[in-house]
């Protein structure tokens, strides 16, 4: 795409409003991040291309529902352009930030193939990693790393971030390429969180981080990986302009593979499909693996949802991580209703533990209770405990949005469902009916946030106050 693809598509975008702007401000950030990988990443003249790109993919989500399909591929490209200005440009925390949100509405199924799928998780563990590189130039540095000085929540970013390209290797790429780049990127996980992981006087343990220091030196060389003109040398392994083919196909889906960065522009290549789901065997092991993890008990789902209970025992960072991971990996293959349900309790845990309040964990986890309803067979055991599970995914701050918003009106038909049906407790009818009133509450305060009001119409500040009041 050329400049006068820009010029045209800005021109179209100017007489149009609301939803009917998101097809051409969909390939106007396609354009525009064309223009920034050819200028080149780090240069000061491609950085306004990569802003605007960045804006018109922000303004697409802004005008799609959440559940459409689109939004996956359109977060999939922002996380990816968020991801490259922090990486790049401005190592600003809220590109971080919102960088691995945009990456974790992409990552919720089904939105993208295997191919853009893994990508998305090398962005991601990239972008936990950054608190913990950006650690490594502070002037301070050895003296955090030494007296255990470093912050909780950069430790359990790169726990995340290690878990993360361990489940991506663990699932199978789908290029030899990629692989050899996770393990790279899991290499350098692995030493920061030796590195980090030194408490008080005891310091850190040099000769196991020396011991990982030799291996990511071995893997380091078979990516030699200088810096272009114009750029800036990767913090990781995995230059972001490595997979700017990512931005640069129109169908999403297309597989492409991953190439190192030695030419101007790297040409998609496909690559061989992988096997849709592992045999029957492998889900079993990580099912069983995943029951142990949870502490036995049966069923698992009761198991499951004994550690939402807020005076259940906490768990830590990395068994939380740890679990999200089997889950993960049990759900993507021939999952059951439990399977989904285990999902998203494990998702509601690590966002109990999340600092940074974006909630985006809750929102896939509540996703994933509803596709485990969705699964559910009628009269099951189970449901009355899955229906009620909902309350740990409220957001105390935003009642009627949040978590809630994107399944408040499909869940509100189930419970209307199971009630019909007949809850035995008192108490669990009692709970589910206030659920439920809540849920219909959600769904009307949506509606009401999307009405248009007509400029002059006399009481619309009455209307927008009570817009915003609704939270």
């Amino acid at each position: 795409m050329t400049e006068d693809t820009v010029t045209r598509l800005k021109a179209e975008l100017a007489n149009l409003r609301g939803p009917a702007r998101v097809a051409p401000l969909t390939r106007l950030a396609q354009a525009l991040a064309q223009q920034y990988w050819r200028t080149g990443p780090g240069l000061p003249a491609a950085r306004p291309d990569l802003d605007e790109a960045i804006a018109a993919l922000e303004e697409c989500l802004e005008h799609l529902r959440a559940g459409d399909s689109v939004r996956g591929q359109v977060a999939a490209r922002l996380g990816w352009l968020l991801g490259a200005r922090y990486g790049t440009h401005t190592q600003d925390e809220r590109d971080r930030v919102a960088g691995l949100a945009a990456l974790a509405e992409a990552l919720r199924p089904p939105h993208l193939s295997q191919v853009h799928r893994e990508m998305c998780q090398v962005q991601q563990g990239q972008l936990w990693l950054g608190r913990a590189t950006k650690l490594l130039q502070a002037p301070d540095m050895a003296m955090q790393l030494v007296g255990g000085g470093v912050a909780p929540e950069v430790r359990a970013d790169v726990d995340r971030a290690a878990a993360c390209f361990r489940q991506l290797l663990a699932g199978g790429p789908s290029s030899a390429d990629l692989a050899r780049g996770v393990e790279s990127l899991l290499a350098l996980a692995e030493i920061l969180q030796t590195m980090v992981s030194g408490t008080g006087g005891a310091g850190i343990d040099v000769q196991a981080m020396m011991g990982l220091m030799t291996k990511v030196q071995r893997l380091q060389d078979r990516f030699p990986q200088p810096p272009g003109p114009g750029r800036r040398g990767s913090d990781t392994f995995f230059s972001f302009s490595d997979m700017k083919s990512l931005m640069e196909i129109a169908p999403i889906d297309r597989p492409v593979a991953v190439v190192v960065d030695t030419e101007p522009a790297p040409v998609p290549v496909p690559v061989p499909a992988k096997p849709a789901s592992p045999p029957p065997a492998d889900g079993d092991r990580l099912r069983r693996a995943l029951h142990e993890k949870l502490g036995g008990g049966e069923p698992i789902w009761a198991r499951a949802a004994e550690l939402l209970r807020p005076d259940a025992p906490g768990l830590g960072v990395d068994v939380v991580d740890e679990l999200v991971a089997l889950a993960t990996m049990v759900a993507d293959g021939q999952a059951t209703a439990a399977d989904r349900f285990v999902l998203a309790v494990t998702l509601a845990l690590r966002d109990r533990l999340d600092g940074d309040g974006d909630r985006a964990d809750a929102v896939a986890g509540a996703e994933s209770l509803l596709a485990a309803l969705r699964e559910l067979p009628a009269g099951h055991p189970a449901g009355p405990a899955m229906l009620l599970s909902l309350g740990a995914f409220l957001d105390e701050e935003r009642p009627f949005g949040g978590p809630l918003e994107v399944v408040a009106g499909e869940f509100a038909d189930r419970a209307d469902a199971a009630i019909a049906a007949g809850i035995a407790d008192a108490a669990d009818l009692a709970a589910l009916h206030a659920l439920r009133c809540l849920c219909r509450a959600a769904e009307a305060v949506a509606e009401f946030r999307r009405a248009a009001v007509p400029p002059d119409y006399p009481w619309r500040n009455v209307l927008k106050a009570a817009a915003q009041a609704a939270g």
